[in-house]
């Protein structure tokens, strides 16, 4: 009943034994050579339950370094979503889960404007209506989890956010806008009319606005059809009545123009969303997430579901998505799909070797959140080098398994690389008091031949200048700080435009929010036109010694493909003589 009964990898002949006797696996390895020793090394993860598989995800999501209000609520998902696995899946302790819960609401309601909307960054701006809708939803995975009762501040803040919602969707459609402003408000009253069916808030009133969409199918993109799909099938539940509007057809006809633009292998599933606009935050995958939840609700027994799945998974990157976005609807999705699956408890054994030497051999008895995980060192890698590793399982039930390497480049050195935006960082001296006008003749150039040196107690100005052949949207732009600098308003931790300028063109290409961190400084732009601009910001040089300032990088958050990178800088802080 264990696995060296019929498992020994040493021996060639054992290999087709254990297959025999198992189901396994022969994973071939290729490690690289210019690596760090003392860095990464090869992680397995084995566990019962395809919920694991989400742990990445989770963790992606948990750590997400930047907090729009989208960026917190998606931080936030997983923290509701996965129940009793919650704190295995996040690596989180229970208690540290729900102080993240707490701090998390809270600074969602900073955001939250007295029409019920939320603005897109704390304590300032107009409602962001596409990314409320998002945060309205997330408060639903709230209301599901038991953390958001309806007396308490959660229940109300979710309570005047979907007042909001309603109200969006009922607003009459202004049809005198331009060809992508008229697009972008059928599909934010699209995306309005999904969140409240989701909470079950759908009413007669908002019939005749539904009614009014649902003949425009075809100019809405792929996800705002599913979310219509999901629409029409509640008003029929409801027995919601949309005048002129057959909603049996129309499903049917919304549901075969998918199908029409999906891609479709012996295993898997995948939608073909066409390149949209970014302010709507939309990628394929996350297309794909959205397919199956809505197709999920519709029939649990869907043959394509599996597809779908299948196609997801096989979309990730290091166990993972990209983008908050494709996470947080892929976690939604998932873990709606796998409680559905899963019913039959797992009962096997599972065992794994790297070469002839064995990694780990472990029970599964039932559904656990806690993977098995087993680490090679890289030194040992590097060291005793083996090209195959062999995973067995024997019992009834599914193994799931994730193998990832982790490496560090024995070179940190990266080049300079523009991936749709270019950009430059620029050290200068400045020479006169900071209560004084300042002027670039006044400034001397630190960052010549890739060495910045700087006196104690120097003031610098870093200058980041950004190009961009096309307009971007939701870019962030960060710059690591070496450890001998401090930012000298880091007392003001985070400015948004509207309190001190940080940008050098007009609106519509301007960096509109800030924040001040310990080791980096981060710029946002909501919509960042085309062309060339530059932000700037002071520091001084406190501690001596020899530094490494890492690369600065820029980048559209939900289309991470597109972004930039300045290469690193040496810093030398010299003690005043």
């Amino acid at each position: 009943d264990t696995m060296s009964d019929c498992c020994d990898p040493s021996d060639a002949l054992g290999i087709a034994a254990c297959a025999a006797c198992t189901t396994a696996v022969v994973i071939p390895l290729a490690i690289p050579r210019e690596v760090d020793p003392e860095r990464g090394g090869l992680q397995l993860r084995m566990a019962s339950t395809a919920l694991t598989g989400l742990s990445d995800a989770a963790r992606f999501l948990v750590d997400y370094p930047h907090g729009c209000v989208e960026q917190t609520a998606s931080r936030l998902l997983p923290l509701l979503a996965l129940g009793e696995l919650g704190p295995e899946l996040t690596g989180l302790e229970a208690s540290a889960l729900e102080a993240r819960v707490e701090a998390g609401l809270a600074r969602m309601s900073s955001m939250q404007r007295p029409s019920g909307g939320f603005s897109y960054w704390p304590g300032f701006g107009a409602e962001n209506e596409y990314a409320s809708f998002w945060a309205t939803l997330v408060l639903g995975e709230a209301v599901r989890a038991g953390r958001c009762p309806e007396q308490s501040a959660c229940g109300r803040m979710r309570a005047i956010a979907l007042e909001y919602t309603s109200r969006v969707l009922m607003a009459p459609l202004n049809l005198d806008l331009e060809l992508l402003e008229l697009a972008s408000q059928r599909v934010d009253r699209v995306y309005a009319a999904y969140v409240l069916a989701d909470a079950e808030q759908l009413r007669p009133e908002h019939a005749e606005l539904i009614a009014a969409l649902a003949p425009e199918w075809k100019e809405l993109p792929l996800f705002a059809r599913f979310w219509l799909l999901e629409v029409l099938r509640q008003c029929e539940q409801l027995g919601l009545e949309l005048e002129g509007v057959d909603t049996a057809a129309l499903s049917a006809e919304l549901l075969q123009s998918a199908l029409n633009q999906a891609t479709e292998t012996a295993r898997s599933l995948h939608f073909r969303e066409l390149q949209l606009p970014g302010r709507w935050m939309s990628s394929e995958f996350r297309t794909d997430a959205i397919a199956l939840e809505v197709l999920l609700r519709r029939d649990p027994k869907d043959p394509l579901l599996p597809e779908l799945v299948a196609g997801l998974q096989a979309a990730r990157q290091g166990g993972r998505w990209r983008t908050t976005q494709e996470n947080g609807w892929a976690l939604r999705a998932m873990v709606r799909y796998l409680e559905a699956v899963e019913a039959r408890p797992p009962r096997f054994v599972a065992a794994a070797w790297l070469g002839d030497t064995s990694l780990v051999e472990q029970r599964f008895e039932g559904r656990s959140g806690k993977p098995q995980e087993s680490l090679v060192p890289m030194a040992t890698l590097l060291e005793e080098p083996s090209d195959t590793l062999l995973v067995a399982k024997r019992g009834e039930g599914v193994l799931y398994y994730r193998l990832g390497l982790d490496y560090t480049p024995s070179d940190q050195r990266l080049p300079a690389l523009d991936a749709g935006i270019s950009l430059e960082r620029r050290y200068e001296l400045v020479s006169q008091a900071l209560g004084s006008k300042e002027k670039t003749e006044q400034m001397q150039r630190l960052d010549a031949e890739g060495l910045a040196t700087v006196p104690a107690g120097a003031v610098v100005r870093v200058t980041l200048s950004v190009e961009s052949a096309d307009r971007r949207y939701y870019v962030a732009l960060e710059d690591p700080l070496p450890a001998g600098f401090e930012p000298i308003e880091a007392a003001n931790k985070t400015t948004g435009a509207s309190e001190r300028a940080i940008y050098t063109q007009e609106w519509g290409g301007a960096f509109n929010y800030r924040e001040y961190f310990d080791d980096r400084v981060v710029f946002y732009a909501d919509v960042m036109g085309s062309g060339k601009r530059s932000v700037s910001y002071l520091v001084r040089a406190t501690s001596p010694g020899s530094y490494w300032a890492a690369p600065p990088k820029i980048e559209e958050m939900y289309a991470p493909e597109v972004f930039g990178r300045d290469q690193g800088l040496q810093v030398e802080i010299q003690r005043s003589l």
